[in-house]
């Protein structure tokens, strides 16, 4: 069983785990995924894919330096209330997984549809919305994220969604 294989397999296992339906491979959110994984390989970048190509089930990125296996991705995801709740959702009704390995560390995207598979899934449509909190609270957070990721980057393993 391939790496990609195994951790469709560990994902569905958590839903079913937890009494959902285990989500449909989806071949065309595997190919974006696939490319994901390997933007973020080549730029040594943990970033997430441009908002329009992000199907409406949501996006999970994972990386780090060394080479991680698909339990420890999956274990990252379900230790992450974010993640976790994206994954697990009742509405992702088909997903795909990638996961790359290189000199530069491990990347994983996982992607999910609230589509059937044999449609072509509908993407995200961006919306700006304003904030009513001071520039003072979005810098305290982004600042407490930029701490969180560092120390979580250092010690090997650093997931986002």
């Amino acid at each position: 069983m391939g790496k990609t294989d195994e951790l469709h397999k560990l994902l569905n296992s958590e839903r079913t785990k937890r009494g959902l339906k285990p989500a449909r491979w989806n071949q065309k959110l595997w190919h974006g995924c696939k490319s994901h994984c390997n933007y973020m390989l080549s730029t040594k970048r943990l970033v997430h894919a441009s908002i329009n190509t992000i199907p409406n089930g949501g996006e999970c990125i994972c990386g780090g330096k060394g080479k991680h296996s698909p339990q420890t991705i999956v274990k990252s995801w379900m230790n992450s209330p974010g993640h976790k709740a994206l994954i697990l959702s009742p509405s992702i009704r088909s997903h795909a997984v990638a996961i790359t390995y290189g000199k530069y560390g491990t990347y994983a995207t996982w992607r999910g549809s609230k589509d059937t598979i044999n449609k072509s899934p509908k993407f995200v449509k961006w919306r700006h919305q304003k904030s009513s909190s001071s520039p003072w609270t979005k810098l305290g957070w982004l600042i407490l994220a930029s701490i969180v990721i560092y120390i979580l980057f250092f010690s090997g393993l650093v997931c986002t969604g």
